[in-house]
C-alpha cells in the first residue's frame, strides 16, 4: 500500500504541476479546485493502470485496496483544501454516487459535447454559496478489467457490490464524474 501511495503522489505532482501552469489565469480557489479535480481522476487513471490492469486476476483484496486508497486520498484532499468532492455516475458501482436529475443533465451534456471538459457554477448549500467544478472521467482501456463487459468481471466486483451497475463500458464512454466544491 505504501507504494501505491507513492506512485500517486509523484504522478499527481506531476499532472497537477503542468495543469495549474496551463490554467494560470484562473483565481486561487479555482486553481486549487481544478488541481483536486485532476488529482483525483489521475490517482483512478493510475491506479487502474498500474495495479488494476496489470494483474491477470483481480481478487477481492486488490479491489479493496484499489477503492480504499480512493477514499483515503479523496479525504485527505478535503481535509487539506476544506472542499467537498463527489462522485456521480447514471451507471454506479456505488449507489450513493447515484447522478441526481441535475447531474443527470450535466453528464449527457458532457456525453454528447467532448469538447467540454469542464463545468463552472454556483450552488447554495446550507444557506451558503459555494463556487462547484465538475469534470467528466472517461473510460481507459485499462478501466475495463472492472468496468467492461459484465459477464467478464471478476467475481470480486459482485460480491463487493451487489447493486453494480458499473459495466459493460468501452474505451472513451464517459464513466461519470467528479465535482469539487467550495464555500465562496
Amino acid at each position: 500500500m505504501h507504494l501505491v501511495r507513492l506512485l500517486l503522489i509523484a504522478v499527481v505532482l506531476a499532472g497537477m504541476t503542468s495543469y495549474a501552469l496551463a490554467d494560470g489565469g484562473l483565481d486561487a480557489k479555482k486553481r486549487k479546485m481544478t488541481g483536486d479535480a485532476m488529482e483525483v481522476i489521475i490517482m483512478r487513471s493510475t491506479l487502474a493502470k498500474n495495479f488494476v490492469g496489470a494483474q491477470k486476476e483481480i481478487s477481492e483484496s486488490m479491489v479493496q485496496s484499489v477503492c480504499t486508497a480512493v477514499s483515503t486520498e479523496s479525504e485527505t484532499i478535503m481535509k487539506r483544501d476544506k472542499v467537498k468532492i463527489r462522485y456521480a455516475a447514471i451507471k454506479y458501482r456505488d449507489p450513493k454516487n447515484t447522478a441526481t436529475a441535475e447531474e443527470e443533465a450535466l453528464l449527457a451534456k458532457f456525453d454528447k459535447d467532448r469538447k467540454l471538459k469542464y463545468q463552472w457554477d454556483e450552488v447554495t448549500i446550507e444557506g451558503k454559496a459555494h463556487l462547484r467544478y465538475s469534470r467528466p472521467i472517461f473510460i481507459e482501456k485499462a478501466c475495463l478489467a472492472c468496468h467492461g463487459a459484465k459477464d467478464k468481471l471478476p467475481p470480486a466486483i459482485s460480491k463487493l457490490y451487489p447493486e453494480d451497475k458499473a459495466y459493460d463500458f468501452e474505451v472513451g464512454d464517459l464513466r461519470g464524474m467528479v465535482q469539487i466544491t467550495m464555500e465562496k
